[in-house]
């Protein structure tokens, strides 16, 4: 008998929690079923996708700027407090690798199945707060597939049914980045100034975008606009290695600009701030070409020589030879 009630009790309750009813029961259940049941699954698949592609990654020095965040370690941020410092990297403008895309693919089809089983619309808004992360996870897994369009049919749909939500903006930042890697400077920049000037961030928040408002100016051709958005980047953005290279960046800019003083000055401060060997060495490399003429020859080969003499950097001494031509 015990077990017939029991039974019958959890039948009613299965029935009465509709997302066509707007009672707390029901949102409560949709909440954590849409966690549990199906979001849960779609961030571990993403997280270990990006834990391998971390793992994996090298950079490559020989192909114009270095990218801030590099590391494509997008920690998933369905809760805007969990930002990683290395926000997207530089995922989006690298070729997606075939296998790469099946744990992306899986958190996109979990995201949308959590979106279409727990949705909770009442007068055009969403009542299922979960939903936000569902609608994260698939912004993310959509940017690391490169299906940016995508994407942003997305954000449209978060700023339709939940237009007053606290974390809208993350979501902006997102779209900013977005226009940004489909080459619409003009647009990212139009998101991120809305942003400044209108929501109020986290520091996590302004730390990331200002890395991206900066990265935007360059690819815009600002160079000296981008030079100083990295000098504020520096300073919001308290990881060591992400100040390693927005320094190293930094560097870029103003060695190309021709202003060897203040470049050396930058790479020396890539090199302070690394705590990873290939960016030191390519660092050192970049220091030593900022003496680039004959008063400065000397100087830059005495340099080099007390550099490949420590016995990390003596295997690369022909290296840093190479590079300023001796």
């Amino acid at each position: 008998m015990k077990k017939n009630i029991f039974l019958l009790s959890v039948f009613v309750l299965a029935v009465g929690c509709s997302t066509r009813k707007n009672k707390f029961v029901n949102r409560a259940y949709h909440n954590f079923t849409a966690y549990y049941n199906t979001l849960f699954h779609g961030k571990e698949a993403l997280k270990a996708e990006l834990k391998s592609q971390k793992e994996s990654h090298r950079d490559n020095f020989q192909e114009g700027y270095i990218e801030v965040f590099s590391q494509n370690s997008l920690i998933p941020t369905s809760e805007e407090e969990n930002i990683d410092a290395n926000f997207f990297g530089d995922v989006i403008s690298s070729p997606i690798q075939k296998n790469n895309i099946g744990n992306f693919q899986k958190a996109e089809e979990k995201a949308l199945k959590a979106i279409e089983k727990h949705s909770m619309i009442f007068g055009g808004q969403q009542k299922n707060k979960e939903i936000f992360n569902a609608y994260l996870l698939l912004i993310e897994s959509r940017i690391y597939q490169g299906k940016l369009s995508s994407a942003l049919e997305a954000i449209s749909q978060v700023y339709q049914t939940m237009p007053k939500d606290k974390r809208l903006p993350l979501v902006k930042i997102y779209e900013g980045l977005i226009y940004s890697k489909m080459k619409n400077n003009i647009r990212a920049e139009e998101i991120f100034y809305d942003l400044d000037k209108n929501y109020t961030l986290t520091k996590q928040q302004k730390a990331v975008m200002s890395v991206y408002q900066a990265e935007n100016l360059l690819y815009s051709n600002r160079k000296n606009e981008a030079i100083d958005h990295l000098e504020k980047a520096f300073v919001l953005n308290k990881s060591r290695q992400t100040k390693s290279r927005i320094a190293y960046l930094r560097g870029q800019i103003l060695a190309e600009l021709g202003n060897m003083e203040e470049a050396r000055e930058s790479f020396v401060t890539a090199y302070k701030y690394s705590n990873d060997f290939e960016l030191e060495v390519k660092s050192q490399i970049e220091i030593a070409k900022t003496f680039n003429n004959d008063k400065d020859y000397e100087e830059a080969k005495k340099y080099l020589e007390n550099i490949s003499k420590k016995g990390t950097y003596a295997s690369r001494k022909n290296e840093f030879y190479y590079a300023l031509g001796l």
